[in-house]
């Protein structure tokens, strides 16, 4: 069974694997429509650490299928183990990111509608006045 660390690059991962580039271009697509079908079926689920073996084995599985379809070679746990982690995260941050330019065009629609029309002058501190 191939071993590969969590810090190996892209390019060793893809080795290991047997892939030319293209089709590492298409098993990382695939890991990334899994990720985000994961994700949004298991709200509970928020990293590959999280995801039940069950369910790690029906990813691997469902993978591996669509890799057979391509005419690409199938890969192993470990090589999933190293992916899922990273595709998981792109997902949480592009939907944070997402989230986050909602959440600051409501901000936004709301702070153009709470202002009053003249601004209010900012007060500052005089001696002679404040004393």
């Amino acid at each position: 069974m191939t071993i590969i660390k969590a810090r190996a690059t892209a390019e060793e991962a893809r080795s290991c694997a047997g892939h030319s580039r293209n089709q590492w271009r298409q098993f990382m697509k695939i890991t990334r429509k899994e990720a985000e079908q994961l994700l949004s079926r298991c709200a509970a689920v928020s990293t590959w650490v999280d995801v039940s073996d069950k369910d790690q084995r029906q990813v691997l599985t469902a993978v591996n299928l669509q890799l057979q379809e391509k005419d690409i070679p199938e890969v192993t746990l470990p090589i999933l183990n190293w992916r899922m982690p990273k595709a998981m995260w792109e997902h949480r941050k592009s939907n944070k990111t997402i989230s986050q330019a909602e959440l600051g065009q409501s901000q936004h629609e709301q702070l153009v509608n709470d202002t009053p029309a003249i601004p209010a002058r900012a007060s500052y501190y005089d001696p002679t006045r404040d004393a």
